[in-house]
């Protein structure tokens, strides 16, 4: 299955955290696309630190449950504490997308309900996978140039060129 994944940190030493994870996911498939890192600002909860994030692409033999079960296993060693929606936190690992499947549960929703209307989950996904099309036919350049048409982005920063 090809998962597109997307990560975000702003606690403690961000981009360390978003490393380990990326180690991480190498236990559970091939990390075959990858996005540089972007700082972006919060969303949600907005008194906070700026968040450092990416976005890459999974192939993994998982099934989306059980790899939603790994990723929280992640979380978890890295220190995430689930304290408040929206706040600060070490790692956030989301599962985007998933090979065109569409789960719907309480505890996960393929698509992510929020993916297109988020500059920092598109704009890194446009450049870890450019060939991605969502389920009515669009790029994600597309749904983000659709969204800047909308102003209702903040500025990303590509930090270190990191790729």
């Amino acid at each position: 299955m090809i998962y597109y994944l997307s990560l975000g940190s702003n606690k403690g030493d961000r981009g360390r955290f978003l490393q380990r994870a990326f180690s991480g996911l190498e236990q559970f498939g091939n990390i075959s696309g990858r996005s540089r890192i972007y700082e972006t600002e919060p969303v949600g909860f907005l008194e906070q630190a700026s968040f450092l994030n990416a976005v890459c692409v999974l192939e993994s033999n998982y099934r989306p449950f059980r790899l939603l079960r790994k990723l929280k296993q992640i979380e978890t060693r890295l220190g995430r504490q689930r304290n408040r929606r929206w706040g600060a936190r070490e790692i956030d690992i989301d599962i985007i997308d998933c090979n065109g499947e569409t789960v719907q549960s309480r505890l996960l929703i393929i698509p992510h309900i929020m993916m297109e209307h988020r500059a920092f989950v598109l704009q890194p996904l446009a450049e870890a996978a450019p060939d991605y099309i969502n389920r009515d036919g669009h790029s994600a350049a597309q749904l983000l140039y659709a969204l800047n048409e909308k102003a209702q982005t903040r500025k990303l920063v590509s930090i270190n060129g990191n790729k």
